[in-house]
Formats: C-alpha cells, sequence, structure tokens
C-alpha cells in the first residue's frame, strides 16, 4: 500500500474518509497527504447538493 494507491481507492470511492484516516495512521501517508486526499472529489459524489435540499 502506498500513497498513490490510498489516493486512488479515495478517488474510485471504494474508500471513505475514514479508510484514509487509518492509512495514515498507520503511517501510509502523511498529515499533509490525507488532507490532500479528502479535500479531491470523489466518484459518485454530487458537485452541489440535490434542488430539495438547497431549499432549506
Amino acid at each position: 500500500m502506498n500513497y498513490k494507491r490510498v489516493r486512488q481507492n479515495y478517488i474510485d470511492g471504494l474508500w471513505g474518509k475514514d479508510l484514509v484516516k487509518r492509512a495514515y495512521q498507520a503511517g501510509i501517508i502523511t498529515l499533509e497527504q490525507y488532507k490532500e486526499i479528502i479535500a479531491l472529489p470523489r466518484l459518485g459524489d454530487p458537485d452541489e447538493p440535490p434542488e430539495s435540499e438547497a431549499g432549506k
């Protein structure tokens, strides 16, 4: 396991923030890399909230 694999798993939607955090805690990635990864958009995540929730 390495930075590239953690990053790709997150982007592809296979991993959530909790698993990326575990990779950081295990020493696989640095804190800076963790922050960079979780700031990236994930596959399947909406770009903006649905209209029904936007007006609330």
